[in-house]
């Protein structure tokens, strides 16, 4: 817990409570965004009767992209990043909390062949696809294929903990795989992503390799 909340509030590993001087200070409307994320969260909600993925997801297209909402109703980008990575930890620990160490141990192959190979194999796929159809760059392509081959653990781990808890594929252990191999597969792809973003837009060498 103490390292992620190093990580989110940018602060250093060795007396992190020491203040720190930013280059360029900016406000933060606190008040604001945090009755947007209530009303928002209110929103998604009700929406999410519907049906739970779908419900939400319209929830956030009619706030962002319907000017009369989106005006009044908004998050400031540092708190919407918090978030973002706060909702992420929190579904990654749910995932971590929800395997069965026999099934693990059991089915490490499995685990690893979902996890590495599919979403490299994916990615590449992706890569060759966006390059042949659509025209684009190589390097922007690679980036597109990994974000897009990266698992949702929005879906993948409450759906997998849900039918967990009714016994579906617990003998099995097709849960407990899953759900490695869904962080799994999130760890390398945003990480590869991350790199490749800083590689593309942060220095001139990637540009001799292609």
């Amino acid at each position: 817990m103490n390292v992620f909340l190093l990580v989110v509030f940018h602060r250093r590993f060795v007396n992190p409570l020491q203040n720190v001087t930013l280059a360029n200070p900016t406000y933060v409307d606190y008040g604001h965004s945090a009755i947007s994320v209530v009303v928002i969260w209110i929103a998604a909600v009700a929406l999410g009767y519907l049906t739970h993925i779908v419900g939400v997801l319209l929830c956030g297209i009619l706030f962002r992209n319907i000017p009369a909402i989106s005006v009044h109703i908004f998050i400031d980008d540092a708190i919407s990043g918090f978030l973002r990575k706060a909702a992420l930890t929190v579904i990654l620990i749910r995932g971590g909390i929800g395997l069965d160490p026999e099934a693990l141990k059991n089915c490490r192959s499995a685990i690893l062949r979902l996890g590495i190979i599919s979403p490299i194999i994916e990615a590449v796929v992706i890569t060759v696809l966006a390059v042949l159809i659509f025209h684009m760059d190589v390097r922007i392509s690679l980036i597109f294929g990994m974000a897009l081959a990266a698992t949702s653990p929005a879906v993948t781990i409450p759906t997998m903990l849900g039918l967990s808890k009714k016994g579906y594929g617990a003998h099995s252990g097709v849960p407990t795989v899953l759900l490695a191999a869904a962080a799994i597969d999130n760890m390398i792809c945003l990480t590869v992503a991350n790199i490749l973003l800083a590689i593309v837009f942060s220095s001139r060498l990637f540009f001799f390799f292609f």
